[in-house]
């Protein structure tokens, strides 16, 4: 068996808490780890071996079971190359993307990167980009930093990534949602979710939600490195073992968090990368409307406080 819906995207948006939350739906069955990120590995031809390595993620799945999950959050960040491998393995499939405001998205991947691995993007390499734009001039190792920051950047301008899979499936088939609604009424998101995929809504009815990978800063970064490597070889156990995986969470955070780090932000710096992402919000917010005018949109989504913010 392969997907039928995959959470494609964004990261740190709370594609992970999404996953979880379907992955208890009894309707619903999820791939054996959450980043599959098959697309992402075979670029080009996808024989039967890769098949059925894809369908191995799902061998626990049953005929009870009317959705098979997977969550790959970078599938829209790559979708020049990815929405077309999807569609011509999964043409059926349905598409969930949850959008979150650029600059807060991109702040949260700032304080969380350095958490999990040894690469160091400082905000100041972000604040120089987006004020200059892609002009690069040699191959140093700083350049090569920049286009790093650039990319990163990009994975913001949602607007080009949606087109892009929309050129290749139904807007009946890809579900734009946004994570302003996951913090603020997850009940009412997941409805909705719940009428995207045609599962039973309540079942959520006295649900409680739990937020799954929160952006946290720890006492030990190097330790925390570690265990996070443990946690992704035991993943498919603890998918299976949700209340073993909670349980050990609760305890490692109570002996390993460390105070909430704030990013310290000049009102020029955030001013710079907010009129960087003014352009593409209004962009999307264009394509959003003609495609799912019925769609209600966040407010980082305001057209009147983008046009202000490319004025100046």
């Amino acid at each position: 068996m392969l997907p039928n819906v995959i959470i494609g995207g964004v990261q740190k948006a709370g594609t992970t808490s999404l996953f979880r939350y379907l992955a208890a739906h009894p309707s619903v069955c999820a791939s054996s780890i959450k980043e599959i990120d098959f697309f992402l590995k075979y670029t080009e031809t996808i024989d039967e071996a890769a098949t059925q390595e894809y369908k191995s993620f799902f061998a626990r799945c049953q005929s009870n079971h009317s959705i098979r999950l997977e969550a790959s959050p970078q599938y829209l960040m790559y979708s020049d190359v990815v929405a077309q491998r999807i569609f011509e393995i999964l043409p059926d499939i349905k598409i969930i993307f949850i959008l979150r405001e650029p600059v807060s998205a991109l702040f949260s991947y700032i304080r969380f990167k350095p958490g999990i691995s040894q690469e160091q993007l400082s905000l100041e390499s972000f604040v120089t980009v987006a004020r200059n734009g892609n002009q690069f001039n040699n191959n140093s190792n700083e350049e090569i930093d920049k286009k790093r920051v650039l990319a990163r950047l990009q994975a913001g301008c949602y607007v080009n990534d949606i087109e892009n899979f929309l050129s290749y499936f139904s807007k009946d088939q890809i579900g734009i949602f946004f994570y302003d609604q996951l913090l603020k009424n997850t009940s009412a998101l997941m409805l909705e979710i719940c009428n995207f995929i045609n599962i039973d809504q309540s079942f959520y009815e006295n649900y409680q939600f739990l937020i799954e990978n929160k952006t946290r800063s720890y006492k030990w970064p190097n330790i925390h490195r570690f265990v996070t490597r443990i946690n992704l070889k035991l993943e498919p156990f603890f998918n299976q073992y949700s209340f073993i995986r909670n349980n050990l969470r609760e305890l490692y955070h109570s002996i390993c968090e460390a105070p909430e780090e704030s990013l310290s932000v000049s009102e020029s710096d955030m001013r710079q990368i907010e009129t960087f992402y003014a352009p593409f919000n209004e962009q999307l917010r264009l394509v959003l409307k003609h495609h799912y005018p019925n769609l209600q949109l966040p407010s980082w989504l305001d057209a009147q406080k983008n046009n202000l913010l490319k004025r100046n």
